[in-house]
């Protein structure tokens, strides 16, 4: 994790962060990042294996076989689980094979108990109290270990740094007990013989550490030395230079093993002063009585035979400390905002509250500087480890197997739970709906034959609802994996005490608009399952088994293909020589079956059948369109956020795009039209003519994504075979003038208008007939 010298030894080694735990950890191949207040620090998981580090292979193996047997191997890694292997063929289905195998990290009893201990050290340091108490019944560990490399050995190798388990954290708060008050005579004693070069408020705290440690060995077997301070007052000036040297230093008192920071040292108060003690029971009076009874008072088995070195010495200012709470996980506007309020409430109430310390009962807390560093990531680190544990979970119940933790978890994490890895969640919610507008359309275009488009549109719209994805998420549970809470310190707890408990999502309401990032965690699901593919055939094949597992669409073939009873050609017309025209304009391979002889029949007969079956192409057209459209921009700008993609949606499937493009390539006049829809579109043209900026009427736009169905019905409902054939015309003609159209601004605006849409709905929708779904109200 990060580089630093030893202090002891002065060796260089590198620092690593280890978690010890009853499950397996997911393997995450990536980096993942985590911010400290504004900077931000990559991360990589790598299993460690106690036995690889010291034993050599055939004691692996053994070992191995005895554990297994001991253990039971198999019995470890397998969950018990209602999902079968429906397809062996594929491995897309999860089953218990695929859970990690791995062999348990064995610790004896003696370095077991030690790792326990320094877990209660580890957090009673960071939350307050030192007593801190794990709950050790809970099956979470999650137990935390310090890990070092020497960079200066060569064949070095990971180890636990026991070490800093053994001594760093021990009961003293450091191994040469030096408290305050001895600070405070060594730097005096360095100040009367004009040596304020060796201890300086300049230099770093290690290094003045290191230099009264030194020099405190020494004088503490001189009797002149203790003589001299038992009586001794230390001067203004030099207080005032050693408060700066012990500014902001961490001490543990002797008497109640709590962590506090100093401020400040009193000018005049000492031990032997009284303070006034006021009793929270209003029957009790308040008494007065001095600082050093009043510990011999509360803490009398503890300080019963002390004998005070430093009656003298004024007290010092402390407050109660968590390192916890210090630690920033804010944007600087936020740090900008809380400083503010800080020093306004600091001008209100004056000096505010001090707690005064006898110096010698305050023992320096020796922590280093890249420990520090080390400690400001634990509660972040162990957030994400769980979540990342609770997500390896969320796969194994959805069970798919591609589906990898990384992107598993984007699609889990909302933007309010973490900004960067929530924007990729918006990301993958765009793209996943617009998937899941594709996959339901060719299923239902395949499963009712004999409907016309309204009523596919109409039951396409009600299963792909929010409010239909949002029942379908809680039916399976699956929104207690949804993390929508933005990690905080104030709701953060240990391990052993759940987490993910405070970041999970409220049960759900019956107000749909409260919980539409439920229906948007499902989509960004389906936008996952995607971008897992490794070629954009396995993409949507991962997706339709979600779909299928969700019970949203069940296996069915995709083969239908429109015909009609009696072709009737129109005289004059070339039928094969205008379905070669459009397979080249459209880059299509020709055949003398295609769909588009059909759709030329379609053109000419308006009777009502043909009618239906000519929108029923339009209807399959317009989700290949999205689909090719939304692709092509997401992995074009893999930066762009999902504002910008839906801006540069709008801009590409317009209706009069398409219509200029069906007009600009020649089409209108050879394609089989009746006499009357033949003089409608000549009264177009001949307005095109005068007008270049006349629009065509919709129906002419219609015919793009009519030969577009009609294609991908000859391309037997492979995407990635139509994504391959339009794409380098559509990038060509429209996505390319898109990307670079000046125009963009003015698509916020109808962003804007559909936002206040969807308000309007959410305010009126228990009025009888206003639409609940807003869908509709923006087509």
């Amino acid at each position: 994790m990060m580089n630093f010298v030893d202090p002891t030894t002065r060796e260089k080694k590198r620092m690593y962060i280890g978690y010890l735990t009853k499950k397996p950890i997911p393997r995450i191949d990536d980096k993942f990042s985590c911010y400290n207040g504004t900077q931000k620090s990559n991360f990589s998981l790598t299993p460690w294996d106690k036995f690889h580090m010291n034993y050599s292979q055939e004691e692996i193996n053994e070992l191995s076989n005895y554990l297994q047997n001991i253990f039971g191997y198999k019995t470890i890694v397998k969950k018990n689980s209602d999902i079968h292997n429906e397809n062996k063929g594929e491995s897309y289905i999860i089953d218990n094979s695929d859970c990690q195998s791995f062999l348990p990290v064995y610790f004896n009893s003696n370095e077991f108990s030690k790792i326990r201990r320094f877990q209660d050290k580890l957090w009673g340091l960071l939350c307050v109290s030192l007593e801190f108490k794990m709950n050790k019944e809970t099956d979470d560990m999650y137990y935390i270990l310090p890990f070092y490399k020497s960079l200066d050995q060569e064949d070095s190798k990971i180890n636990v740094d026991w070490y800093y388990i053994n001594y760093i954290l021990q009961e003293k708060a450091n191994p040469d007990e030096i408290t305050v008050a001895d600070w405070i005579a060594t730097v005096d004693y360095h100040l009367q013989n004009n040596q304020k070069d060796i201890i300086s408020p300049t230099k770093s705290f290690e290094d003045n550490y290191n230099a009264v440690r030194d020099t405190f060995e020494i004088l503490k077997k001189d009797p002149s030395f203790k003589e001299e301070y038992k009586t001794r007052n230390i001067s203004q000036e030099n207080k005032s230079y050693i408060s700066d040297t012990l500014h902001n230093t961490y001490f543990r008192t002797l008497y109640n093993r709590r962590l506090y920071i100093l401020k400040d040292f009193h000018e005049e108060l000492t031990m032997d002063d009284e303070f006034t003690v006021k009793n929270y029971n209003k029957d009790e009076e308040p008494y007065q009585i001095s600082y050093k009874n009043y510990i011999m008072k509360n803490y009398s088995d503890i300080m019963e035979n002390y004998e005070y070195k430093y009656p003298q010495f004024s007290l010092v200012c402390g407050k109660v400390f968590s390192l916890l709470k210090n630690f920033d996980y804010h944007s600087e506007k936020e740090l900008e905002v809380q400083r503010r309020q800080k020093e306004n409430k600091s001008k209100k109430e004056g000096t505010g509250f001090k707690a005064w310390f006898i110096p010698e009962l305050c023992h320096i807390f020796h922590l280093p500087t890249y420990w520090l560093k080390f400690l400001q990531y634990i509660p972040i680190l162990t957030y994400k480890l769980k979540a990342f544990c609770y997500i390896s979970e969320f796969r194994y119940v959805i069970g798919i197997k591609p589906l990898s933790i990384i992107n598993l978890t984007y699609a889990a994490t909302s933007k309010n739970s973490d900004i960067i890895m929530g924007n990729r969640h918006e990301q993958l919610e765009m793209l996943g709906d617009t998937i899941l507008k594709y996959l339901t359309t060719i299923y239902y275009y395949n499963r009712y034959p004999e409907k016309d488009e309204s009523f596919l549109t109409s039951i396409r719209m009600k299963n792909v609802s929010n409010e239909n994805l949002i029942q379908l998420t809680n039916y399976y549970q699956w929104n207690r994996f949804f993390l929508q809470k933005k990690f905080s310190i104030n709701y953060f707890h240990p391990p052993n005490i759940s987490i993910i408990e405070g970041m999970r999502i409220r049960e759900c309401s019956n107000a749909m608009h409260e919980n539409k990032p439920i229906a948007d965690f499902f989509e960004s699901i389906i936008g996952a399952c995607f971008i897992e593919g490794k070629t954009i055939a396995q993409g949507i094949q991962i997706c339709q088994l979600f779909l299928s597992r969700s019970k949203l669409i069940i296996p069915i073939p995709f083969n239908y293909k429109p015909t009609i009873d009696e072709y009737v050609r129109e005289p004059g017309y070339d039928y094969d020589e205008i379905v070669k025209k459009i397979c080249k304009f459209l880059n299509h391979t020709y055949s003398k079956d295609s769909t588009l002889y059909t759709v030329l029949h379609l053109i000419s007969l308006a009777t009502p059948t043909m009618r239906r079956e000519y929108q029923r192409l339009e209807y399959l057209g317009d989700a290949v369109i999205d689909l090719i459209t939304i692709n092509y921009f997401f992995n074009r700008f893999k930066g762009a956020n999902p504002k910008e993609l839906t801006q540069f949606k709008h801009l590409s499937v317009q209706n009069q795009v398409f219509a200029d493009i069906i007009y600009n390539f020649g089409l209108i006049e050879c394609l089989p039209f009746p006499p009357s829809t033949k003089k409608e579109i000549d009264k177009f043209i001949e307005m095109k003519s005068v007008h270049k900026d006349f629009p065509f009427h919709k129906n002419i736009a219609d015919l793009f994504e009519v030969f577009v169905g009609a294609i991908h019905i000859d391309n037997g409902y492979q995407f990635e075979k139509t994504n391959e054939e339009l794409v380098d015309f559509l990038t060509k003609h429209i996505f390319q003038h898109s990307a670079q159209n000046q125009s963009i601004e003015r698509f916020e605006v109808i962003n804007e208008i559909i936002e206040i849409l969807s308000v309007i709905g959410r305010k009126y929708s228990h009025l009888e007939g206003f639409l609940r779904n807003p869908k509709s109200v923006y087509q």
